[in-house]
């Protein structure tokens, strides 16, 4: 198993989404987004 390859595809469905909603909807997306990423770093 390649862990980068696989923290790249992670990275990429995961972070990047987020990103992209931030400079979207910085409003509505910032709260949310915040909490998603709180919850993938603090399970």
């Amino acid at each position: 198993m390649n862990y980068n390859i696989t923290f790249e595809a992670w990275l990429e469905l995961s972070i990047f989404p987020i990103i992209k909603s931030l400079l979207i909807e910085p409003k509505k997306g910032k709260k949310a987004s915040f909490c998603i990423v709180y919850d993938v770093f603090n399970p």
